[in-house]
């Protein structure tokens, strides 16, 4: 495979070699002046903040609760894993169309 491969102008066809940039820079085209493309750099970074964030807020979503009732001063809240495991007690389906499967075979 070609370390540099070629990449087209998007408005001029021009066609420009791929080549390596420092993280925040832009290639632009040599004909028309428009952007390439963008090395935005440190995609792990990125992506670690990305998955750090989304399991802070996936705890926050367990934690706290998902609905709340009250009826004759009784109150009571349901989280979401409580809401699973009250569903794996009853017995209900875990798939949203009941007795169907994922891999097609339906009785309905």
């Amino acid at each position: 495979m070609d370390p540099n491969p070629l990449i087209a102008c998007r408005d001029c066809d021009r066609i420009h070699r791929h080549v390596a940039m420092p993280a925040g820079s832009v290639a632009w085209c040599t004909r028309c002046g428009a952007p390439l493309y963008h090395f935005k750099g440190a995609p792990l970074d990125r992506n670690l903040a990305l998955c750090l964030g989304g399991l802070i807020l996936f705890a926050v979503a367990n934690v706290f609760p998902l609905l709340s009732f009250e009826l004759q001063g009784q109150v009571r809240q349901v989280t979401l894993l409580s809401a699973v495991t009250a569903m794996a007690d009853a017995g209900g389906p875990w798939w949203p169309w009941g007795s169907c499967s994922p891999a097609g075979s339906c009785p309905c």
